[in-house]
């Protein structure tokens, strides 16, 4: 799971309020269906997911605020059509098993 700040997402007090609860509850209930399966729940930085080519890793995708309404781009090295959503997600995976493959688990 990406660490994902409410605070830039929100424009209210209350409203990142309740996102922070509703995140925490979603937090809880990963883990425990984790452990429930003998599973790993991992949060890992989600720092340029979007951004970051999921085939070559290299950072070429849109950024700034214009760039949150792009939702599909060409990797400039390696010319793949890559979906936002989708790419952020296999980052994020990724990321997570060199967390494993590294040692860098705390449980």
């Amino acid at each position: 799971m990406g660490n994902v700040s409410s605070t830039k997402q929100v424009k209210t007090k209350l409203a990142e309020v309740v996102l922070e609860q509703v995140r925490s509850d979603l937090k809880g209930m990963l883990s425990y269906k984790a452990i429930g399966c003998c599973g790993i729940f991992l949060e890992v930085d989600e720092a340029n997911t979007t951004r970051t080519c999921s085939c070559r890793g290299s950072c070429t995708g849109p950024k700034g605020i214009a760039g949150r309404g792009i939702r599909e781009w060409v990797c400039e090295e390696c010319r793949t059509m890559v979906d936002r959503d989708l790419n952020s997600l296999l980052n994020i995976l990724r990321l997570g098993h060199e967390t494993l493959a590294g040692g860098n688990l705390t449980l």
